[in-house]
């Protein structure tokens, strides 16, 4: 037998639930869980807790029990989740994770100073992939075509989020928050790259949302357009992400990097990014971009 060491939210639900399904994704360092009620959760070692994580000390045993037969079935219990007729995980008396979502601490001169230097992270993470050659055209106040002409993917995320600035600086939140969805499946990634965008966004919205920002009625309407749209428009992985994301939960490292942002410490910013930055091919990156645009000041989605 196995035992949790730790239990995200959607792992705490799957419990509570004594829910069935199957495995549905076996990677090397995650196995994806889909209960027959969509519940998502995602078995790995290490120590970063997220909103799918369920943290074990080893997932050999788990992938030795998944070398042959696909589709596994599962079953929850108070007790444990039993995995096929041999792998039991033991979870009785395992803690829940409590995510503690960032506030904005710092003066406005320390933002600032925080947002440069997340900035400066993303361009200096190595050659531009996903989301991250948006930085230069949010860093230059605006639309334009800097680092974009031959990106189908860049352009076309570029198109959303300003089509979604425009409405809402109309006073149009719904036609905003549709524009939006428009991000949802775009590009590649198990999660796909639109999809992590908006994970970063809708967190930080939501962590921003006590200071009156962005523009008013936009956070809800976003998150019910996502909500709505996002079980027809990706993948139940991403799916169940961005429903923790509309209520400010990331994972671990993304929850340090923007209490670092908001606190306007750079040398915190500077500390957290690496380890986001390994989630994924582009997964940490392309929600960092996410954080960022909705922690600019320089006018998206904000009204003065």
């Amino acid at each position: 037998m196995i035992e949790a060491l730790s239990l995200g939210p959607e792992a705490v639900a799957l419990r509570a639930a004594r829910a069935t399904g199957v495995v549905r994704v076996v990677l090397r360092d995650v196995v994806y869980l889909e209960s027959s009620g969509g519940y998502v959760v995602g078995i790995m070692a290490g120590t970063d807790d997220g909103p799918l994580t369920l943290r074990v000390h080893d997932l050999a045993p788990l992938h030795a029990a998944l070398a042959c037969p696909p589709a596994l079935p599962f079953q929850a219990t108070p007790d444990a989740l039993y995995l096929g007729p041999a792998l039991r995980i033991g979870w009785a008396h395992t803690p829940p994770w409590h995510p503690a979502l960032p506030v904005a601490t710092g003066d406005p001169a320390a933002r600032a100073a925080a947002r440069t230097r997340l900035g400066q992270a993303i361009t200096q993470a190595g050659p531009p992939a996903g989301c991250a050659g948006l930085v230069p055209w949010l860093q230059a106040g605006g639309p334009s075509d800097v680092g974009m002409r031959h990106d189908p993917l860049l352009r076309r995320v570029a198109a959303a989020i300003t089509a979604s600035q425009a409405a809402a600086q109309a006073g149009q939140p719904a036609a905003a928050a549709a524009a939006l969805t428009r991000l949802l499946g775009l590009g590649p990634g198990l999660t796909p790259s639109g999809d992590d965008l908006l994970m970063g966004l809708l967190a930080a919205w939501v962590w921003q949302r006590p200071g009156g920002r962005p523009a008013p009625g936009l956070v809800e309407a976003a998150i019910a357009a996502v909500g709505a749209a996002a079980p027809q428009q990706t993948n139940q992985i991403s799916t169940r992400l961005l429903a923790h994301a509309s209520r400010g939960i990331l994972a671990a490292p993304a929850l340090a990097l923007g209490a670092a942002v908001l606190g306007g410490d750079p040398a915190a910013v500077a500390a957290a990014t690496p380890r986001l930055f390994t989630i994924g091919h582009t997964s940490g990156v392309d929600l960092t971009t996410g954080l960022l645009l909705a922690i600019l000041d320089f006018g998206f989605w904000i009204l003065d």
